[in-house]
């Protein structure tokens, strides 16, 4: 069936790829959800020596994350970081990974999967549309991390191939001495510590054998109608009852696809992608979900101001702390977020929180529940000195 296919001409093989997405609605954004404006020329940087980001090109001070944890440091990410231009038919992104990684991508989506015998990476239909062995790919990472000592790159494997073989995939490309896994029990390192260790390469979504074992979150942007793009929070599983996530790494996920087909589209990049509409979904995804992103996934990072974007984020500071009951984190706390340029929100999190605050600007954040009262009953601060600030809340059962 396969080589059958792959003779079909590229018309015939666009009717199967549309029936088989039939039912994925993606995204079809308009001005009803995000306010466009003039696209900025994208002029990404890469990652700074101190392993710090100073990307986007108004970036003129250098960023000092040296306090700051690896899950605190927003970095853009590509989806189908493999699928590139011309090497694939329908492509997510136009630059290889070498040039993704030289240009400020430090996360990356790669599918591995069987075909046939082998596994490749590829996208749907078989191969149909273009494979391209793991080896390379990896190969390029692997060149990217030599070169440059003091950078770090994240790895998302989409992909049903066992986690052994992976990590055989993984260590044949020599990048297993990189590898970082986070212990039980172990803090959230900095980006300085992973590169003092030179354990700068993270792998998520790949099984126990591989996975650098961080608690995830996601919140995605393409996946439902339009109308469930907003507000943008985080995807709760029904088994769990709705309740917050609590991992520690959260991506924001926005896809530029047809909404026919389900595959790249850069005219949709320049309205998802454009500065002012992603800083806008990612700010309110972060202060909805009291999480600081940590991975800005999109299609045609070169397409709009995905780095720019992440610059920004990185630049304000967070007010962030925990919601203690017995000396355990309360799984579930409702918040009143009030914001000194007029802003109030109302939003339920994880009992461990992080939000945005921006220069000079007033946050009040007041924790409720219906069986518990908190000390203090609320925190006001002034963001003045520029430093992000930690604040605890002790929860006592009414």
């Amino acid at each position: 069936m396969k080589d059958m296919r792959s003779q079909l001409p590229l018309q015939s093989r666009l009717v199967l790829l549309s029936r088989r997405h039939y039912r994925r609605s993606l995204i079809a954004l308009g001005c009803t959800l995000f306010s466009l404006c003039s696209n900025i020329d994208n002029k990404p940087r890469a990652f700074a020596e101190s392993g710090t980001p100073s990307i986007g090109p108004e970036a003129s001070q250098p960023l000092n994350t040296s306090t700051k944890k690896i899950n605190e440091v927003t970095i853009p990410a590509t989806h189908n970081s493999f699928n590139h231009a011309p090497k694939f038919e329908l492509p997510n992104v136009n630059e290889s990974v070498s040039e993704q990684l030289e240009n400020g991508v430090r996360a990356l989506e790669l599918d591995p999967n069987y075909l046939g015998k082998e596994i490749l990476l590829f996208h749907g239909l078989g191969g149909v549309l273009g494979t391209q062995p793991v080896s390379e790919v990896l190969a390029e990472v692997l060149a990217f991390l030599q070169q440059n000592p003091s950078e770090i790159v994240v790895i998302k494997m989409h992909s049903k191939v066992p986690s052994a073989e992976l990590a055989a995939l993984v260590d044949r490309a020599g990048l297993a001495p990189y590898l970082f896994a986070l212990k039980k029990g172990e803090a959230i390192p900095t980006p300085a510590e992973l590169v003092k260790d030179n354990r700068r390469l993270l792998i998520t979504n790949a099984g126990a054998k591989l996975s650098s074992r961080l608690s995830l979150c996601t919140t995605r942007w393409n996946l439902k109608s339009p109308e469930a793009l907003w507000p943008p929070r985080e995807h709760r599983r029904e088994k769990d009852n709705l309740a917050p996530c609590k991992g520690d790494f959260f991506s924001v996920i926005a896809f530029a696809v047809d909404a026919a087909l389900g595959t790249g589209s850069p005219e949709n990049a320049k309205v998802i992608n454009d500065y002012d509409a992603l800083l806008k979904l990612t700010e309110m995804a972060w202060k909805l979900n009291g999480k600081k992103i940590w991975r800005i996934e999109v299609d045609f990072p070169d397409i709009g101001n995905v780095y720019k974007v992440a610059d920004t984020l990185n630049r304000w500071n967070i007010l962030k702390g925990e919601v203690l009951h017995q000396g355990e984190i309360l799984p579930q706390v409702s918040w009143n977020c009030q914001y000194s340029q007029g802003e109030t929100l109302e939003t339920d999190t994880y009992g461990r929180f992080s939000f945005p605050m921006k220069p000079d600007e007033t946050v009040t954040l007041t924790p409720s529940h219906p069986d518990f009262v908190f000390s203090p009953a609320s925190v006001s601060i002034t963001n003045k000195s520029r430093q992000d600030i930690s604040k605890n809340f002790t929860a006592t059962r009414r």
